[in-house]
């Protein structure tokens, strides 16, 4: 029996707290939603836009709007989508367009990134639910936030100007028939369309390339040999996939695959300026985002020189003079195009002894040197020391070219 005075158990549970504002669970906030994004898959209400708006389903997102006086207010809403160029959210009352906010956006990686915006627009959609428009300030991209299926042909542009699309675009095609529907759907932009029906005659053309677009049938030619190709002569731009569908057997052929988009068939004139102006355009613009492309193609092929220095160390276990030459030459072209100069020094130590008749032995020292070098790490006594005995080097060595 309770004691008249004792607290009453369920007042002394503390209340759960609210999502947001609107008090909307997960599950009830997709179920609002998707009545929303009726008229949007119908295509109304998309003619003017600049950017695709990519769907962003959170329960909760913080967002600081600025009041004037230099007062503020954090409040925590739903969110329905996310652009480059802003944000749709979902709060329980009207924000006035042109108060200044700031958005705490979450990134798988960098935790909460704040973004300063602008209200532009509030409409009421039933009951105390309204939906405010910010624009950001400056662009984000959205890529780094959004979880998207890189097969579901999502870019970040509605629309492309075919004049801004400018540079050296190398086709890898073997087909002459599609090679011409490639060009076709160029015709309009500033591209130079360089065409190659096999890697092996696009190398050729690699040095002036802006960015690759390998088409022809994964289903039958992988495209991980064709970039891997690409990637060991010294290609670190954007790499453009065409693969037949999204199916798992496609999807297959792409693990561990280094490029920077796919597009999946069937291909439009649209389609292609999108996906071609994310890598020209869109990432271009994007110090983050160039500097993430770039240090994702170097850490590829650094993980080719570790394959190439234990090739060239079994090379060496075989006694076999020919194929040690064959791979030293393969790690000292991978080595050119990281800059390391501690590793060409190395393989040129190694050639010349093999060109002046030493022995495997005797240039053993020499040979687990640069295998050191290739897996990064330093001699002993310097990280080109084994390439000029007894004498010390400025040269930046193999763990630099990590951090480069």
């Amino acid at each position: 029996m309770t004691r008249p005075n004792s607290p009453n158990p369920a007042r002394s549970v503390p209340p759960k707290a609210r999502p947001n504002t609107l008090n909307l669970s997960t599950q009830a906030l997709a179920s609002f939603l998707d009545k929303l994004d009726e008229p949007e898959q119908s295509g109304d209400g998309q003619k003017n836009r600049t950017f695709v708006r990519w769907p962003w389903r959170l329960e909760a997102l913080t967002i600081r709007i600025e009041h004037p006086g230099g007062n503020s207010a954090s409040i925590s809403v739903a969110c329905r989508n996310l652009s480059r160029g802003g944000i749709s959210v979902l709060h329980n009352s009207y924000i006035h367009p042109g108060s200044q906010c700031r958005v705490l956006l979450p990134h798988p990686k960098r935790g909460l990134v704040g973004v300063a915006g602008l209200v532009v627009r509030c409409i009421h959609r039933g009951g105390v639910a309204h939906e405010v428009g910010i624009s950001f300030t400056e662009p984000v991209n959205a890529r780094e936030f959004v979880n998207t299926d890189p097969l579901s042909n999502v870019f970040t542009l509605e629309r492309v100007n075919p004049g801004e699309l400018k540079g050296t675009l190398l086709l890898i095609e073997p087909a002459a028939v599609d090679r011409h529907v490639y060009k076709h759907f160029l015709r309009e932009t500033l591209l130079r369309v360089v065409p190659a029906s096999t890697p092996a005659e696009a190398v050729a053309s690699l040095q002036e390339a802006d960015v690759v677009l390998i088409g022809g049938d994964s289903t039958t030619t992988p495209p991980a040999p064709t970039v891997a190709t690409l990637r060991s002569a010294g290609f670190g731009g954007p790499i453009l996939l065409v693969v037949p569908d999204s199916s798992d057997a496609t999807r297959l052929t792409l693990t561990g695959v280094s490029a920077q988009s796919v597009i999946a068939k069937p291909i439009t004139h649209d389609l292609l300026l999108r996906a071609l102006a994310e890598v020209l355009l869109i990432q271009k613009s994007s110090p983050h985002a160039a500097g993430h492309e770039a240090s994702r193609a170097r850490e590829s092929q650094n993980k080719q020189l570790v394959l190439a220095g234990v090739d060239l160390l079994r090379a060496a276990c075989g006694q076999n003079p020919a194929s040690l030459r064959r791979n030293c030459l393969a790690v000292r072209s991978i080595a050119e195009s990281l800059g390391a100069s501690d590793v060409m020094a190395l393989t040129d130590q190694i050639l010349a002894g093999l060109t002046n008749g030493l022995t495997i032995e005797k240039l053993m020292t020499e040979i687990e040197a640069l295998v050191n070098a290739c897996d990064g790490k330093p001699a002993p006594d310097g990280p080109a020391a084994a390439a000029k005995p007894g004498a010390k080097s400025d040269q930046p060595g193999s763990q630099a070219r990590s951090g480069a």
